[in-house]
């Protein structure tokens, strides 16, 4: 028997009510988030680029937009290893961190003339964390948290 209440046109699972996903870039192990301080609103449509300075390096740059929310998740690769494939090569050097450097067009973003830093390096260094290190880590994060806190 029927249900009364129920027409044919509906669909039967739950499912096939959600939108189809979409099929998206996947995240790059290191992204950024612009906020453009001088109007207090993420920067979208700045010019970074991205360029591995040790161990491996100098590397040709990794270039990228900021989206509208400011943010990049993914760089255009240049000639050479992916973002990804140099992180999977990391562990052959855990002696020593990688550095990279951050670049900001901002002269282009504001216009030339119109900022007194046409544009801004930022470099920082990243360390390789073994898988299992990283699993205890994470099982443990919270009692080293409060350890830290009593210690300072």
């Amino acid at each position: 028997m029927e249900n009364p209440g129920q027409s044919e046109d509906l669909p039967k699972e739950p499912s096939s009510l959600l939108p189809a996903a979409t099929t998206s870039k996947p995240k790059d192990p290191i992204t950024c988030h612009v906020l453009d301080l001088v109007s207090g609103v993420p920067a979208p449509g700045l010019s970074v680029s991205l360029t591995l300075l040790k161990p491996f390096g100098p590397s040709a740059a990794f270039k990228a937009l900021t989206n509208a929310d400011g943010r990049i998740s993914s760089w255009e690769a240049p000639d050479g290893p992916s973002l990804a494939e140099i992180f999977e090569n990391l562990h052959e050097h855990p002696e020593g961190g990688m550095v990279w450097s951050l670049k900001f067009e901002t002269g282009k973003y504001y216009g030339m003339g119109n900022t007194f830093f046409p544009e801004v390096e930022v470099k920082f260094s990243l360390y390789y964390i073994s898988r299992k290190l990283r699993q205890w880590l994470d099982r443990n994060e919270q009692r080293i948290f409060w350890d830290y806190l009593r210690i300072h």
